[in-house]
């Protein structure tokens, strides 16, 4: 193990989540059976998995999707304790930020419409912090109606068309991504807080703020070739459904 962490061979044949990777990174101390059992109170069986680490500190970039307390404010063991050692794997004392990016009543609204939610109080030493981006269909409307606006005939004046462009809150979908991806990247930089990022499934918004973060930290990234290696590692490996986008 390295630094707290270990590549782990549980999703080897897509057994365990067909959307993950055969080969995940994982809390050292977390064993393979515990694994198993923490993917159940996760939706899609996306358990939390590490995939940036801070190599001048031991904070992480982690991601998961939704737990799964439902109504009754369900409880699991070992997703409880992948969580706590996601953070006890960083030394600093900052908690482990979870980064909901879904609207605080959109979580909400899941836990009786699909028995899953958020994490609550009984994991330790967390804060989860809700960024408020609609999901894939709020945004899907939104391109379609400024798809609609730049490829109808012209307006003449140019204060009525950007009026026009504010209403699709195309611009305000954006804004509040590139918002979220600087918050992560400040904890990650600055407070040296690991985090773990999840919205409803987390294939959708999740990688994109994962991603975003990663190259507003790791100049990497921001080349041709590390684009190529996030766009793999972010959106191709970890599930993002391309031919139902």
């Amino acid at each position: 193990a390295n630094s707290g962490w270990r590549v782990s061979h549980v999703n080897h044949e897509y057994a365990a989540c067909e959307s993950y990777p055969r080969k995940v990174a994982v809390p050292a101390a977390i064993r393979d059976w515990e694994i198993k059992k923490a993917l159940e109170f996760r939706a899609s069986g996306r358990f939390p998995v590490m995939v940036w680490k801070n190599p001048r500190s031991n904070a992480v970039i982690c991601r998961s999707a939704q737990p799964l307390p439902g109504l009754f404010r369900m409880r699991n063991k070992e997703d409880e304790r992948l969580v706590a050692l996601v953070r006890g794997a960083n030394p600093s004392p900052a908690p482990l930020y979870i980064i909901d990016a879904r609207p605080h009543t959109n979580a909400q609204a899941n836990t009786v419409f699909r028995a899953a939610g958020y994490e609550r109080g009984s994991y330790e030493k967390c804060e989860i912090v809700f960024l408020g981006i609609e999901n894939i269909h709020a945004v899907r409307k939104a391109y379609q109606r400024l798809r609609e606006l730049c490829t109808s005939p012209p307006v003449d004046d140019d204060e009525r068309w950007l009026q026009q462009v504010q209403e699709t809150y195309w611009l305000q979908h954006i804004s509040k991504l590139l918002q979220g991806a600087r918050r992560i990247a400040e904890l990650v930089m600055i407070e040296r807080a690991s985090v773990l990022i999840h919205c409803s499934d987390g294939w959708d918004r999740t990688p994109q703020i994962s991603a975003l973060a990663q190259m507003m930290i790791d100049p990497f990234y921001r080349t041709i070739r590390g684009f190529q290696v996030v766009v793999e590692k972010e959106w191709c490996a970890l599930g993002h459904k391309f031919s139902l986008r």
